[in-house]
């Protein structure tokens, strides 16, 4: 893991507005767990915090910083990982879906992103093992239904008509 200090990263407008969230709003990180996936929750604070606790403002610019702790916990190696949603109705960072979606496939096919000679590989849930170099990869059907989960995701949140974005 590359050892990030910290990062700044930017609230969508579009969830600024939906949420309230207005420039030197204080919140705090809380570290959670929901269907296997390592999540961390964004709370407002309204409260007065003690001065020995970590607290954080969103900038004029919507802005917030994440302490090293947190990408720690979301096994975040880069920024580009970082990613953020609506979660029910609370603001939720999570590992990018598209890097999770990759993670998956490199780790059945090591390599298929870095020195394939496919451009196109098809996922089929298959008993079989997977066979090396071919165009179609055998997975079960954990990992079928893993796959498939995280590419309506991908795909929802990079269609220009999508409402949350």
């Amino acid at each position: 893991m590359v050892d990030i200090v910290q990062i700044v990263f930017m609230i969508p407008i579009s969830l600024r507005e939906r949420l309230c969230i207005e420039p030197g709003t204080t919140l705090e990180y809380e570290e959670f767990e929901s269907g296997g996936r390592k999540r961390v929750r964004i709370n407002l604070i309204q409260k007065k915090r003690l001065p020995f606790q970590d607290i954080y403002r969103v900038s004029a610019n919507g802005q917030i910083t994440i302490p090293k702790h947190v990408l720690a916990y979301l096994g975040i190696q880069n920024k580009d990982e970082l990613d953020i949603e609506l979660y029910g109705n609370d603001l939720t960072l999570i590992r990018g879906y598209l890097f999770q979606f990759k993670e998956i496939i490199e780790s059945k096919r090591k390599g298929f992103f870095t020195n394939s000679s496919l451009d196109l590989l098809s996922v089929v849930f298959h008993q079989e093992p997977d066979q090396e170099n071919e165009r179609t990869l055998f997975v079960d059907n954990a990992t079928f239904l893993e796959l498939r989960h995280l590419y309506f995701k991908i795909k929802s949140k990079f269609d220009p008509n999508n409402p949350n974005w």
